[in-house]
Formats: C-alpha cells, sequence, structure tokens
C-alpha cells in the first residue's frame, strides 16, 4: 500500500511542477519569431557543407547497406549467400566480418534475386499476393 501512496505523491508533485512551468508561447510578430531565429546557435557554412557531403559519401551508403544486411534475418541472409555462391555458414556473420570478396559475392546473389523477383511480377503480377493453391 506505501507503493501506492509513494506514486501518487510523485504523480502529484510532478503536476504541480508542470503547472509552474510557463507555457511555450509562439512568436506574434514578426520581429518576436526573427529575434527567436536570431538567438539559435549557428553552424558555420564549412560544418553544413561537410554535414551534406556526408550525405552522398560512399561510406554513407555502405553504412546504410552494413545496417540493412545485419537487420535480415538469417534466412534471409543465407539467401543472399546462396544466390552469391558463397556458403551458407556466412549467414551468420555480419557484414563487417565479411570480406571484400565476400561482399561481392553478396551483392551478386542480390542482383540474381532481384532479377528473379522482377520475371515474376512482370510474368504475374505481385509476388507477395500469390497464394498457395497458385501453384498447385
Amino acid at each position: 500500500m506505501s507503493a501506492l501512496v509513494q506514486v501518487r505523491q510523485q504523480l502529484q508533485q510532478a503536476r504541480i511542477q508542470h503547472e509552474q512551468e510557463q507555457p511555450l508561447t509562439r512568436p506574434r510578430t514578426r520581429e518576436e519569431f526573427d529575434a527567436y531565429l536570431d538567438s539559435l546557435p549557428k553552424a558555420s557554412a564549412e560544418s553544413s557543407i561537410a554535414k551534406a557531403h556526408a550525405l552522398f559519401d560512399r561510406s554513407y551508403k555502405r553504412q546504410k547497406i552494413r545496417r540493412t544486411y545485419d537487420s535480415l534475418t538469417v534466412k534471409q541472409r543465407g539467401m543472399c549467400c546462396i544466390a552469391g555462391g558463397l556458403s551458407p555458414d556466412h549467414a551468420n556473420q555480419s557484414f563487417d566480418q565479411l570480406n571484400d570478396i565476400q561482399r561481392q559475392k553478396v551483392r551478386k546473389g542480390l542482383e540474381l534475386m532481384d532479377s528473379v523477383t522482377k520475371r515474376f511480377e512482370g510474368r504475374v503480377g505481385n509476388v507477395s499476393q500469390l497464394a498457395a493453391p497458385d501453384f498447385l
């Protein structure tokens, strides 16, 4: 019972603190808005340009590939590995644990699976819409 009392007291204190805080007010005029913008910290042009370049850097794309590959299930990785000519044992490795040749084989496997999927989609429609009786 004392735990319930403590939780109620904490909630009441939080409510009191919230009520004492001043509500956020929006700028009412253009001058107030400009003053607000002037008060924000400014990033240098060099850092902004560097951040923009990083978005188009190869390492950025490689990070996206790594995150995507590592987020696949072991079964999905295995399909990529087998299609690319690797053994299914490589599916247990993360993207960083694969060497350059193995990564290229995974890329080839993805290309092969993509071509198979596109062929089916071109002839019979969306693959996810196919039902088990369609194959009987």
